[in-house]
């Protein structure tokens, strides 16, 4: 199989993996390209976060940031005649459901040579990389639309994150 690669979805054009790029040179986004998968005998079973599955990712990460994501519990519920399980992702470090990607990303990023981060975020995006990137020891700035919940900029600024507030919708936090 092929090394992983970046690849833009559009046109299939790669990129390497090991050079930081955060859009193809058309400024669209990117994705990674898909990997072989693992066996039950490549999951670490004395670790107990995310990274037991170390194994599956395109790239070789020697010093993750982990604050012991993953492994959230299932809870099985009664929801009219069905019995389905929830996840319960809150029980993830920063409360958020982004901590796994968060991880492995910023892992990734820090090994590669990159240590400040910004990211635009009205809530979980922005705590998770605050929380995993001070983890990290890197520079977070999150930009907000300024009808963010007031609790979840002082949960980013409680991480050490710098934060500035953007008048307008959502999207506008996005320029």
């Amino acid at each position: 199989m092929p090394a992983a690669s970046y690849i833009d979805p559009r046109n299939g054009q790669l990129y390497p993996l090991d050079q930081p790029r955060w859009c193809s040179d058309e400024r669209t986004p990117l994705l990674v390209t898909s990997g072989a998968g693992i066996s039950r005998e490549d999951i670490d079973g004395r670790t107990r976060s995310l990274w037991r599955y170390r194994a599956a990712l395109p790239v070789d990460i020697k010093n993750p940031i982990t604050l012991g994501e993953g492994c959230t519990p299932l809870v099985q519920q009664g929801w009219g005649e069905l019995r389905p399980f929830f996840k319960l992702e809150w029980f993830n470090p920063t409360g958020s459901f982004k901590d796994r990607g968060s991880s492995v990303m910023l892992s990734h990023l820090r090994q590669i040579g990159v240590d400040a981060i910004l990211e635009d975020s009205s809530g979980n995006g922005g705590s998770s990389m605050a929380g995993l990137g001070a983890a990290g020891g890197m520079r977070v700035k999150i930009l907000a639309p300024a009808s963010t919940s007031p609790a979840k900029i002082a949960q980013v600024r409680a991480y050490g994150a710098t934060v500035q507030l953007v008048e307008g919708p959502r999207e506008e936090s996005e320029a």
